[in-house]
């Protein structure tokens, strides 16, 4: 008998620890459930006025690097300047690309990315024309194309600064 009563006091001693073990475990749950709600909160989406003053302060960024190029031939080797200008509108997509971007505008956003790139690598091509000899008018067609058409999607999406052909 005495070893019947310390069988069920050892299971009654067993059994407060599983219990005080799952409490304590159901607790950790609950405290690591409240901690992940709270981690996965998203942020708010931009509003189209953050995506028009971050597009605006990129363009000056790129406009203030443009400027500081001078001018072919007096300023810089025109294959020099093409191919500054092409890594500008590089550094430019780039910076737009890893914008988060309102969903209003996200298609023409990636337009205007896709026509930036373009424009980059027209102006790096051109540059490698310039040095070489070879022609381009070619070329110089395909940078008017592209910057008027970059020129239309940034009036489009409500970013004056960021349109070069401007008056």
């Amino acid at each position: 008998m005495i070893r019947h009563r310390a069988a069920t006091e050892s299971f009654r001693h067993t059994g407060r620890r599983h219990s005080n073990a799952r409490r304590r475990v159901t607790a950790l749950f609950a405290v690591l459930g409240a901690v992940a709600a709270a981690c996965a909160t998203e942020e708010p989406e931009p509003t189209v006025a953050d995506y028009v003053s971050a597009m605006h302060d990129i363009c000056r960024s790129t406009d203030a690097r443009l400027d500081a190029l001078g001018t072919p031939p007096d300023d810089i080797n025109p294959g020099d300047w093409a191919r500054e200008v092409g890594l500008a509108l590089r550094a430019e997509f780039e910076s737009a690309g890893a914008l988060i971007v309102v969903s209003s505008v996200g298609e023409q956003h990636r337009r205007l990315i896709r026509t930036t790139t373009d424009l980059s690598q027209a102006y790096s091509d051109l540059g490698d024309a310039i040095d070489t000899g070879a022609e381009i008018s070619v070329l110089n067609t395909e940078i008017t194309q592209l910057s008027l058409g970059r020129d239309d999607l940034a009036v489009e999406l409500g970013l004056p600064e960021c349109a070069r052909s401007r008056g």
